[in-house]
Order: C-alpha cells, then sequence, then structure tokens
C-alpha cells in the first residue's frame, strides 16, 4: 500500500517536470547513486549510531525546503521517492513560497502543507502577487504584518492587498517604511493615520 503511495507522490512531481528536467531524469544510475549518497550524507550528519530521529528529520526539512526554495525537481524527486514518510510539506511550501515558485507551493499543499500564516509571509517577502493570494484563499491572515513586509519592500501592489483585506496598523507599516527609506509609502501610512514609528523610534512628524 506505501509503495502505491510512493507512486502517486512521485506522478504528482512528474507533473510539474517540465520536458528539459525530464531529461535529467534520464541520467545514468551511477549518477543517481552519487546524488543520493550526497543526500543521505547530508541527512546523516551529527547522527549517532543510534540515529537521532529529530537530527535527521531537521535534515530532511532543510533540504526539502532549499530544492523547493530554488525550483531544483531532481533533488525533490530523489527526497520523496526515497524519505517520504518523513517529510514535512509546510518546509516545502516556505521556500516554494519564499522563492516564488507557485507550482511547487500548488504541489506542497496537494500533499498536505497547511502552515498558511508563515508562508504567506515569505510569500510577502517574495513579493508574488498570486502567492499571496493563493495563502490568503486557503486561510492566512496576518494582514497587518503582511502590510509591514510591504512597505519595507515598497510592493505598492501587495499594500493595497494588505490594506483591502483589513490590514490597519498604521504604525507597524510606517516601521515597515522607514526601515527600507520608501518615502512615499511613509507618507501614506502617516495619511493613513500612523503616530508612531518603532524602528527610527520617532514621532510621524519626524518622518
Amino acid at each position: 500500500m506505501l509503495t502505491y503511495f510512493y507512486n502517486d507522490l512521485l506522478f504528482e512531481v512528474y507533473h510539474f517536470i517540465s520536458q528539459s528536467n525530464i531529461l535529467i531524469l534520464n541520467k545514468s544510475s551511477k549518477r543517481l547513486q552519487i546524488i543520493d549518497k550526497r543526500i543521505d550524507k547530508y541527512i546523516n550528519q551529527n547522527n549517532d549510531d543510534n540515529m537521532n530521529n529529530d537530527n535527521m528529520n531537521n535534515n530532511i526539512d532543510k533540504i526539502l525546503y532549499v530544492s523547493c526554495r530554488d525550483n531544483n525537481i531532481y533533488i525533490l524527486l530523489r527526497l520523496i521517492k526515497r524519505y517520504a514518510s518523513n517529510l514535512n510539506y509546510d518546509y516545502g511550501l516556505d521556500g516554494a513560497c519564499f522563492g516564488g515558485n507557485l507550482k511547487l507551493a500548488k504541489l506542497m499543499i496537494k500533499l498536505g502543507a497547511n502552515n498558511w500564516d508563515c508562508c504567506f509571509t515569505s510569500a510577502c517577502v517574495n513579493g508574488n502577487i498570486k502567492l499571496v493570494m493563493l495563502m490568503i484563499k486557503n486561510g492566512a491572515n496576518n494582514f497587518n504584518h503582511g502590510l509591514k513586509i510591504a512597505c519595507g519592500y515598497n510592493n505598492i501592489e501587495l499594500v493595497k492587498i494588505m490594506i483591502k483585506y483589513g490590514a490597519n496598523n498604521w504604525d507597524s507599516g510606517l516601521s515597515g517604511a522607514c526601515r527600507y527609506n520608501n518615502e512615499d509609502l511613509q507618507s501614506l501610512m502617516i495619511e493613513k493615520g500612523a503616530t508612531w514609528c518603532s524602528y527610527c523610534e520617532n514621532s510621524a512628524f519626524c518622518h
């Protein structure tokens, strides 16, 4: 039964692989063995002979995060094929959001990821509006934090979305805009009602 589960996971991954990446999968078995050994070496580092499961799972999560962040479909495929029962797909979703990989984000959700607010933060940092909306659609609602990030990265479109969904912590938005010296957004936050900037610890009137 578990074999069928693994095959289903692989089918989902293959669905998102481009033709060019499929060619990579046709490399020699020797190359597969080298890649697998490197994955195993990283996963098993800092573990004693009895294998500390917490350390192992933490290392697996790191690989999942990085492979989704960097859109490395090949490593992701090997990871799912060999460690599917150990994977926490929330890390994959977070990595995909931080890297701006919408297709991989959807895949991670399909595989069970559901840490919406954490991944919403990563999507806001990346600035990919489609990813941000995907997180909101699934339940993310930390809009004030999103506003602060959007102001910090001078993402006007994202600022408008956060306000549309109810963000109203103008002081937080002002702090984000001040940190990265975004004068237009500082003015907008002050117009909305910001009175204090925690970043420079000054009144809004000093901006």
